[in-house]
């Protein structure tokens, strides 16, 4: 049997979606995701999410072109001469939304950013995540429904402030040696999803005394509407 990466294997498993509609049962066979690597950047605070859209603002607080995966201590966490970069950076970008899934999901999925974030459409929060290490993924479906409301545009958009600022709560924390980098310095991906759809799945092997192997394989959807139709696994 061919070896086969965790990653590639929740690629593999997602593909095979669970769909269903407010029609009825559908079957959906593919996954759809798309990188998002253009954003604008902004090191330091802002009063507010708010300050990263009014227009008046962009003459104090400049804001650099850059591609994502990017992070704001690329250089100054190797520069003896001066202690690098901890606190609040800022990223905005808009996204124009093309779900093709009838009551379909859209969801923000970050590789990884560093080390605290919190994540906006428009002034809008809409999830958070500590941790700079792992993954982790945002529904922002409701957001996209309303989003002629939103400034009266037809992009969406979606503000991330990443905060690398000093915790010796955190882990591994500032008591360490070790470089607490931050930024979006992984991939961020937007998917799109059915109404109904598998979130995670975990394997569980098993050695048997009979020296055979037994591997279960448990499923977590998401259905955040909980919508009660029947399913097809395809």
């Amino acid at each position: 049997m061919k070896p086969i990466t965790r990653r590639a294997f929740l690629q593999t498993a997602s593909t095979a979606l669970i769909a269903s509609t407010l029609l009825g049962k559908t079957t959906a066979k593919f996954l759809l995701s798309e990188r998002i690597p253009d954003w604008e950047y902004r090191r330091g605070g802002l009063g507010g999410p708010w300050e990263a859209w009014r227009k008046a603002n962009d003459d104090a607080n400049v804001w650099t072109k850059v591609e994502v995966p990017h992070c704001f201590n690329a250089f100054d966490a190797v520069d003896p001469d001066v202690p690098y970069y901890q606190g609040p950076g800022w990223y905005r970008t808009r996204l124009a939304i093309k779900n093709p899934y009838p009551a379909g999901r859209t969801l923000l999925h970050f590789e990884g950013a560093g080390q605290k974030t919190d994540v906006f459409i428009h002034t809008d929060k809409v999830g958070a995540h500590v941790g700079g290490y792992d993954e982790f993924t945002i529904d922002i479906t409701d957001q996209v429904n309303a989003r002629p409301k939103i400034m009266g545009e037809a992009a969406l958009p979606v503000a991330v402030m990443c905060d690398n600022s000093r915790d010796l709560e955190m882990i591994p924390s500032n008591l360490s040696d070790f470089n607490l980098y931050g930024g979006l310095y992984r991939y961020v991906n937007l998917v799109y999803v059915p109404a109904i759809s598998i979130e995670r799945v975990h394997v569980v092997p098993e050695l048997m005394r009979n020296g055979k192997a037994k591997v279960t394989i448990l499923a977590r959807l998401h259905n955040p509407a909980e919508i009660k139709d029947e399913v097809e696994v395809s």
